[in-house]
């Protein structure tokens, strides 16, 4: 009984430890949300924060706000608003997930090798491996990580032990997590769609037809229990199609029009590749070995898994957060270079390959940890990013700050929870981006627009798909730089 007992202790003692790594990582490295960075919101998490917070104060996403991600994020940004009444509520959500996800990976490489320091010292290299793409934290990818990374457990505990039946409730955990995948950004899925692809084969070679039945009903029902409540949700506000456009429609016609960087690729693009997205790049290394010690159904899905996320990253643009997704296979890597039946030669040249290279890697991720600690004050001094049109906001008067609203590129994104703003317009920032995709989008911009009564606008960069509407009805009340103050006539 004693002996149970300390050993209960220990194991108590050792999820703790990684759970707090966990939340010190969100801590120190979520810049957007943490109360270590309070006047800064960030880039793209500062237009989830602003659709979060005005979601609290009863405006409706996709009918009143507008922005191309599915409505979960917007939903943990409510959230955390309501929790503090500021960003850093956001934090706490933030922190579970963490625990949730740094939980999974320990499992996960405890699977192949069942000894704790080993897995203590994956979790904390693929943490150190995960900032580079964690950027400024609160991302869509940050919310989909813990239900990957369970998933990949369940897959994975399947395919190690060569199970002959695969658990239906493992299935319906798949379909949350495709659920939330889809409520973020559906292609954040195709990691554990190549697991659920290369477990139906194998059911279906073992002719366990009643088992894959149940497998295929439970991932329909775990799809459901995310994705019925906000459509029942935004049904009962009116605004289910704007929802489905949001959420899917207007994510294929961006697919559609946005450019693969590989049709410009230069050196740059190719450094940023190979130093960003190591994390889809341990799915070549793992396979080797798995191919070796002839694990057949592994290495099968590290190779469909490889060619789904190659045609995914190779589609679309080089940005730093979308490799996120990918934490999981840094595990599955250092399993494969942990082996157990595989001859010391392969193991040795696998080794010399790939561990040099994790090993560059944490270093320059560990460099980057310090340098980020000086994030605020170096790279995002309030005084150098919104110096130059916070003049002009100033002349606005108090009593018709309710009627404002900023049209522009990146450098407006936080403008709204800076200064205590709420966007008058459904389209509150990017809106060239957002036209530049979806010709129903660019219409509607222009209708909002001209239809709307907002007495002053404040304009960066282009502005071509209002400029008739700032002609006939606005006049220039002052300038600096690009920035332009509108006032109505």
């Amino acid at each position: 009984m004693k002996y149970y007992f300390v050993q209960y202790k220990k194991a108590f003692a050792i999820r703790l430890l990684i759970s707090i790594l966990g939340v010190l990582f969100v801590f120190f490295f979520s810049y957007s949300t943490s109360p270590l960075y309070p006047d800064y919101y960030g880039g793209d998490s500062a237009q989830f924060l602003t659709i979060g917070k005005e979601w609290m104060l009863g405006r409706i996403p996709y009918k009143e706000l507008f922005d191309h991600k599915g409505p979960f994020i917007f939903f943990v940004d409510m959230l955390g608003f309501m929790i503090t009444g500021n960003k850093s509520g956001i934090v706490i959500i933030q922190s579970i997930f963490s625990i949730i996800t740094v939980n999974a990976l320990f499992d996960l490489a405890k699977l192949h090798f069942n000894s704790n320091r080993y897995a203590i010292t994956v979790v904390v290299i693929s943490m150190v491996i995960y900032k580079r793409n964690y950027i400024e934290g609160n991302s869509v990818e940050e919310y989909c990580l813990p239900f990957l990374a369970v998933s990949i457990y369940f897959q994975m505990k399947f395919l190690y032990h060569k199970l002959q039946q695969h658990s239906p409730y493992a299935a319906v955990f798949y379909g949350i997590t495709f659920g939330i995948c889809a409520m973020t950004r559906v292609t954040n899925s195709v990691l554990i769609g190549a697991g659920v692809l290369v477990i139906s084969i194998i059911l279906l070679l073992q002719k366990q037809y009643l088992n894959l039945f149940w497998n295929a009903l439970g991932f329909l029902l775990g799809f459901a229990a995310v994705f019925a409540p906000f459509a029942l949700y935004f049904t009962w506000k009116n605004c289910f199609q704007e929802f489905i456009y949001g959420t899917f429609i207007y994510n294929f016609e961006y697919a559609h029009k946005m450019p693969s960087w590989i049709k410009n690729v230069c050196f740059n693009n190719m450094v940023t590749f190979f130093k960003f997205y190591f994390p889809y790049w341990c799915l070549v290394f793992a396979a080797v070995p798995a191919f070796w010690r002839k694990a057949r159904h592994i290495a099968l899905f590290y190779t469909l898994a490889f060619a789904l996320e190659t045609y995914l990253f190779l589609s679309g643009q080089l940005f730093p957060q979308y490799p996120a997704i990918c934490m999981p296979q840094a595990v599955l890597l250092l399993n494969e270079l942990v082996p157990l039946d595989m001859k010391k030669s392969v193991k040795g040249i696998t080794t010399i390959i790939a561990f040099p290279v994790i090993m560059i890697i944490c270093a320059y991720s560990i460099r980057n940890m310090t340098d980020s600690f000086n994030i605020y004050h170096v790279y995002h001094d309030l005084k150098d990013s919104r110096g130059s049109y916070e003049s002009l906001l100033f002349q606005i008067p108090d009593d018709e700050l309710d009627s404002f609203a900023a049209y522009g590129d990146n450098r407006f994104k936080e403008l709204y929870l800076a200064y205590g703003l709420t966007p008058s317009y459904k389209y509150f920032v990017i809106q060239e981006w957002h036209a530049s995709f979806s010709n129903f989008v660019k219409k509607d911009i222009h209708s909002v627009f001209k239809n709307g009564n907002a007495k002053w606008i404040l304009t960066a960069g282009e502005t071509n798909t209002i400029s008739d509407i700032l002609r006939e009805r606005y006049d220039i009340y002052d300038s600096i730089d690009d920035y332009v103050l509108y006032k109505m006539r």
